[in-house]
């Protein structure tokens, strides 16, 4: 099974393709029969890849459905998307990490998640989403699924690959976000 691994300043993103993932479920994976076959492929690419890079810790999840590692080595985070599923760790005290997927479909919900002081740099599809993806990745490290995209959570552009984000709740904590393309998505972390 081949996974791609990257490192981005102090933070280590192992992918593998969703394609790439078995129909044979890891035994560590839970097999639920309520989930559909897509879910289970998630899961079963989540573990091959804590497997993979980490095969003497154990994947948990808190009360928010928020993952973590055992013993507690690495902050982590998980994402994945139609084409990749995504594990990303950092001793860093916070760790987030978005994959999404640039579609035009996005611009039906600009409206829902774009302040207006973000649309002054979101001409493009692949702006657009590296905003989606850094609120994503805001509402992992705050560990809150209940921040509003618009109204809570604020973008500024540095350039392609660099980003800040923060919650206008906490505006002393500003997050650099590092983003590139891979294949026809975009994959965002934070890097402080």
């Amino acid at each position: 099974m081949k996974t791609v691994l990257i490192n981005i300043k102090n933070v280590k993103i192992a992918l593998i393709k969703v394609d790439d993932v078995l129909q044979d479920i890891p035994q560590n994976c839970p097999k639920e029969s309520s989930i559909s076959k897509k879910r289970l492929q998630e899961k079963a690419g989540i573990s091959i890849l804590v497997e993979s890079y980490h095969p003497h810790l154990k994947l948990e999840y808190n009360s928010n459905g928020k993952p973590f590692l055992t013993p507690k080595t690495f902050a982590i985070s998980i994402s994945h998307n139609q084409e990749w599923i995504g594990l990303a760790w950092s001793k860093l005290a916070l760790v987030g990490l978005d994959i999404e997927r640039i579609n035009p479909r996005i611009e039906k919900v600009t409206n829902r998640f774009l302040h207006v002081e973000e649309l002054t740099f979101t001409q493009t599809l692949r702006d657009k989403t590296a905003v989606w993806c850094i609120k994503e990745c805001l509402i992992k490290l705050s560990d809150n699924k209940k921040l509003n995209l618009k109204n809570e959570l604020r973008v500024k552009k540095i350039d392609e690959s660099n980003w800040l984000g923060y919650s206008t709740l906490q505006q002393e904590k500003m997050y650099q976000f590092y983003i590139f393309d891979q294949d026809n998505s975009l994959i965002c972390i934070n890097t402080n």
